[in-house]
């Protein structure tokens, strides 16, 4: 009877004993390092083993600490076969990664693991945060801006640097800085190794993030860290006699690998001064050169006009809208293209492209652009000139009215373009000043030519107006644009003949008879036309004919007519 209580106790013994070991060693937590440091991120380790294909899940309370991430280190599996069964045990690592930002004392609670139907518990860990590290730092990361006290739209560069005192294995940036207060430009950094002393240690350090950030507004900002996990070479024990070379010659080293973090760095944003600015202030903050480029300044009406401005300089360029050049009503102004470039040494170059279209005749003096900056280092504004050229347009404007000297004296060559320039007179030009040297037979010729054109010539013009505006001409251009497609000329003399003759095309069809519709589907074509023709970025959209507002026109025409 003893004998069978006594294999009774030991069967359930063995029963219990995985349960015990297992609940023993099924769970280890530990943090490196043991003394972190405020500020610095340190690691949680969870080692869990357990049997089965359930997913551990962890819970606990990290006190002062923030937890900035999560890892899976990798499982281990140990099979033993036990009484002729196999028997597996999984060891999963998961790492936190946390961080304190104020020193002192203070414990991770309410550590729980669950493993399918089973919970395992872990006795709170106690954490010591220190202010600073007690020995110099084997490896770590620094942001080091330009400046810290600026004004808004400022500039500051900050390169994040990674110092070290080991041999570097790899290197991997877990989470870039957000600087999402900051207008920013990223910058390659130059990956150059240069030997520095801090505080009093020599350390390598090589620049791993470098960014120029500006401020919008005046406030208190912070440049956030940068978090990085580096793998590097240790060399093993100190009073090891092989720690430099181990058994058989080799070097005695270990890889580790730590997740490290910058600090944030403290900005104070200035206010501009509200006193003495300029009303061509641009918002730009530090020193900057302007360049104006007109390849030609004389035109002819209907002809394009192109011109380049060229901002560079230090300030926030990226958000720096085009200035306005000319306003006469006389010149009308396409969209304008920019380009934005980072040039070396941190500054920027950003050039407006302009494109117009001269609709009538003009003459704009010269005149000087005035743009106006603040110098951050004076903590004064100061203004820049650029002179912009004066610039001509002659010849016939869409009115059919010619451009003559108001003088009343008109010449061959007209006196708005130089002697070497091919001109194209869009209009008849009467030279009055020849009448004066012209004898009594030549007085005769240029009547009886005259007469000639005026019994000839005007009944010609007169049938030809009305067959474009309401007989087959018209017909003729439609059936081309139907056919070959729509251009700005067909379409030029299909509309200029809507109303009074000293509007443009797009007046004469807001100002016609003709339903909304059909207003808006020419106004459209319009604007199509005149891309296709002075812009050089095409459009996308068809040219698509519509015959039903196109057979409203000509009723609109044989109406007028009648």
């Amino acid at each position: 009877m003893g004998k069978k209580i006594g294999e009774l106790i030991f069967v359930i013994f063995l029963l219990c004993l995985p349960s015990l070991a297992y609940s023993s060693d099924a769970l280890t937590v530990v943090v490196d390092p043991q003394t972190p440091v405020k500020g610095e991120p340190f690691n949680l380790v969870f080692k869990i083993k357990f049997s089965g294909d359930d997913e551990p899940f962890i819970s606990f309370d990290p006190g002062r600490a923030n937890v900035l991430g999560k890892s899976n280190q990798g499982v281990s599996i140990q099979t033993t076969l036990i009484n002729g069964k196999f028997s597996t045990t999984k060891e999963v690592t998961y790492v936190y990664e946390l961080q304190a930002d104020r020193a002192g004392s203070f414990q991770i609670r309410n550590i729980n693991v669950e493993v399918g139907k089973e919970t395992f518990k872990h006795d709170n860990v106690n954490i010591k945060v220190l202010s600073q590290q007690r020995q110099a730092k084997e490896i770590f990361m620094m942001a080091i801006p330009s400046k810290t006290t600026v004004f808004a739209g400022e500039g500051i560069d900050v390169t994040y640097y990674l110092y070290y005192r080991h041999n570097l294995r790899s290197i991997d940036i877990v989470k870039f800085p957000d600087l999402k207060k900051f207008i920013k430009r990223f910058y390659q950094a130059e990956n150059k190794e240069e030997t520095v002393t801090y505080q009093g240690v020599i350390y390598k350090r090589r620049p791993q993030y470098s960014a120029r950030i500006y401020p919008t507004s005046p406030g208190n900002y912070s440049i956030d860290p940068i978090r990085l996990k580096v793998g590097y070479l240790v060399t093993q024990g100190r009073n090891d006699p092989f720690r430099n070379f181990g058994v058989f010659g080799f070097q005695n080293v270990k890889m580790k690998s730590k997740s490290i973090s910058s600090r944030k760095v403290d900005v104070k944003v200035i206010a501009l001064p509200s006193e003495g600015v300029p009303p061509s202030f641009t918002g730009l903050v530090g020193k900057h050169t302007v360049s104006f480029n007109m390849p030609k300044n004389r035109f002819v009406v209907n002809e394009a006009m192109e011109a380049r401005l060229v901002i560079q300089g230090d300030g926030a360029l990226e958000t720096f809208d085009s200035p306005l050049l000319y306003s006469d009503p006389s010149i009308e102004q396409f969209d304008t293209k920019s380009n934005f470039d980072i040039i070396k040494g941190n500054g920027a170059r950003k050039s407006f492209d302009y494109t117009y279209l001269a609709r009538a005749p003009f003459n704009i003096k010269s005149f000087p652009l005035k743009l106006a900056f603040f110098d951050p280092e004076k903590a004064s504004y100061y203004e820049t000139e650029v002179l912009l050229p004066e610039i001509k347009a002659a010849g016939m404007s869409s009115s059919g009215v010619s451009s003559l000297p108001k003088d009343g004296e008109a010449v061959i060559k007209s006196e708005l373009f130089d002697n070497n320039e091919k001109v194209v007179l869009l209009s008849p030009v009467f030279v009055l000043g020849l009448f004066n040297s012209l004898s009594w037979p030549h007085y005769i010729n240029f009547i009886l030519i005259a007469l000639i054109f005026i019994l000839v010539g005007l009944p010609l013009i007169k049938s030809w107006t009305n067959d474009r505006l309401n007989g087959k001409t018209l017909d003729k251009l439609i059936t081309k644009m139907k056919k070959d497609g729509i251009t700005y000329s067909d379409l030029f003399l299909v509309l200029n003949n809507l109303g009074e003759a000293d509007k443009t095309i797009r007046e004469l069809v807001n100002g016609s008879g003709l339903s909304d519709g059909a207003k808006q589907y020419f106004s459209k074509l319009i604007d199509l036309c005149e891309k296709e023709v002075y812009s050089e970025e095409k459009s996308t959209d068809k040219l698509q004919f519509n015959a039903n507002h196109f057979k409203e026109l000509v009723s609109l025409y044989e109406n007028q007519s009648n």
